[in-house]
């Protein structure tokens, strides 16, 4: 199989290659220097699946990854975390529009400060 880390993905925006490292580092710790991806072309409902990874963790579980494409664009990443029969799924979209760009701005400009006390 040929292999591809995660930084030669070149069909993903810079922005999601670091969230999805983000995400997949929620389960597991250290993991970009070991976040390779196969190539597979799957449908997905009205998109397809481009790449994939899969991952054991310290619970004796399987973590599954798959990167989603809506025609030629990065939609999100699929998550399946299974324990023996048991299994629970996460999607996490890409997305980012310039209209909540504005919005997340001045949201974010009307925040309170932060106290450290």
């Amino acid at each position: 199989m040929n292999y591809a880390h995660i930084t030669e993905l070149n069909e993903l925006s810079e922005e999601a290659k670091a969230f999805l490292v983000y995400f997949v580092s929620q389960d597991l710790i250290n993991v970009a220097e070991k976040l390779y991806f196969i190539r597979n072309d799957v449908p997905f409902g009205n998109q397809t699946i481009k790449y994939m990874t899969t991952f054991n963790n310290d619970l004796n579980g399987r973590i599954e990854y798959w990167i989603v494409f809506d025609n030629d664009q990065a939609a999100g990443v699929a998550q399946r975390l299974t324990y023996d029969d048991n299994f629970e799924t996460s999607f996490i979209h890409f997305k980012i529009n310039p209209e909540e760009d504005k919005y997340l701005a001045a949201k974010i400009a009307s925040m309170p400060p932060v106290k450290m006390d």
